[in-house]
């Protein structure tokens, strides 16, 4: 962090970030350095990071660059029980990606199409606002559906 801190010193940058920072990781980078953000994996199946980081976030005035929003394909609705992963693939020692709960992930999804259809969008596009508590963040972050 002390390097990144003499390139902002020096203007060669303007912010520094960080990706994968759980919020202790945070607190002690802010003893050294002001982040403007932290890239973390989210999604409506992947919520780790709403009961800590996120509040710590907006409390800070942090961004959150959210990765795989998707889930890395599950939230397509495309994946099915018995989803063959080519060699390599991580995909297949995660746990959202076995059976039972690529089943619960295309039942979730099949419930929330028809209010997709009503509201003439794409499913993808209404899960993060179907959570209250979810809902409240992503507006304090900004984000608006």
């Amino acid at each position: 962090m002390e390097a990144i801190l003499r390139l902002q010193e020096q203007g060669k940058i303007r912010e520094a970030g960080v990706c994968n920072y759980n919020l202790s990781q945070m607190q002690i980078a802010a003893k050294t350095i002001k982040l403007a953000a932290n890239q973390v994996p989210f999604s409506m199946v992947n919520r780790a990071i709403e009961d800590e980081l996120i509040p710590y976030c907006i409390e800070n005035r942090k961004a959150i660059l959210a990765y795989s929003p998707l889930e890395r394909g599950l939230l397509t609705g495309k994946m099915k029980p018995g989803q063959n992963f080519g060699e390599g693939d991580h995909r297949a020692g995660v746990k959202y990606f076995k059976d039972q709960n690529i089943e619960r992930t295309n039942a979730f999804l099949a419930k929330i199409k028809p209010l997709a259809d009503r509201k003439r969008c794409n499913f993808r596009a209404i899960g993060y606002p179907l959570d209250n508590q979810s809902s409240r963040h992503n507006r304090s972050a900004g984000w608006r559906p």
